[in-house]
């Protein structure tokens, strides 16, 4: 749901007593009751964003909103976080109005909902490394990627320039072509913020290998790029950076959009 400049992404969603009832490995905190004033955890993970640089500053967060008594909790009164840092330390949390534990993964391949899914399947049988395409493709997966999954994004942190290199790959919606924004450009192409992507991409039928294709091609492109501006970081040519990166970043989501346009099966209007 966020990175953030300092190489640290993250989600908040419902807690795991809800969506693993019954299963024995869940991380789930001692029951309270909910304290029905402060904040909520949309909230709470944009504050993490703002200010967390890892996962154990991520992780202090969120134990001091439980402990003063910040978070409201609400009806559902948990929530579960999952969070990965520049470092590759992979940290799971289960919390709620009073109480927080957590984890750290170690493994290769983590699912916190549906592990026992094709989707983390095609993951856990991969030949390592575990390519982008491979690891983005797996969030259109039928198994996991429901007619109303709204959006996926896949984070590819730069452990040396998390705060101009990192990118984030965006699907609207979530079946659809993923179009990348690096972390250091100073504005959003218009069709992520506008509903003509969603629009365009949702009533599409393309199978996932086209979109890999098409993909492939345009990580190709960022990775030369992001080597140009590694350089030119080096060389102390900040703003010649980010003028490179706006343009092209800009010039990416024209022509992602183009394509999705082009894929739109033509009208025919009888007489």
């Amino acid at each position: 749901m966020m990175v953030n400049d300092q190489g640290l992404a993250g989600s908040a969603d419902y807690p795991a007593y809800l969506t693993r009832k019954g299963d024995p490995h869940a991380l789930l905190p001692e029951p309270a009751e909910p304290r029905f004033r402060g904040m909520m955890n949309d909230f709470l993970l944009r504050h993490i964003a703002e200010r967390a640089a890892d996962c154990r500053q991520a992780l202090n967060i969120i134990r001091d909103f439980s402990d003063k008594g910040y978070y409201a909790g609400g009806t559902v009164n948990g929530t579960h976080w999952l969070f990965v840092d520049r470092t590759g330390t992979i940290l799971e949390v289960s919390s709620n109005a009073r109480h927080v534990v957590s984890k750290i993964h170690a493994q290769k391949v983590y699912f916190s909902r549906m592990d026992g899914s094709p989707a983390a399947t095609r993951l856990r049988q991969a030949t390592e490394p575990i390519d982008f395409h491979l690891f983005h493709n797996v969030s259109r997966d039928p198994s996991i990627c429901l007619a109303s999954s709204i959006s996926a994004m896949t984070v590819e942190i730069d452990p040396q320039h998390p705060d101009v290199l990192s990118c984030a790959w965006i699907s609207l919606p979530a079946k659809s072509l993923a179009f990348p924004v690096f972390m250091g450009v100073r504005k959003t192409p218009r069709c992520l913020v506008s509903a003509d992507l969603y629009q365009t991409g949702k009533g599409l039928k393309t199978e996932e290998s086209q979109w890999e294709m098409l993909e492939r091609q345009t990580r190709a492109d960022k990775q030369q790029l992001a080597g140009k501006i590694a350089g030119l970081l080096t060389a102390d040519r900040t703003a010649e950076a980010m003028d490179l990166l706006d343009r092209w970043t800009e010039t990416a989501a024209k022509s992602q959009l183009a394509i999705l346009k082009g894929l739109v099966p033509s009208q025919r209007i009888e007489p």
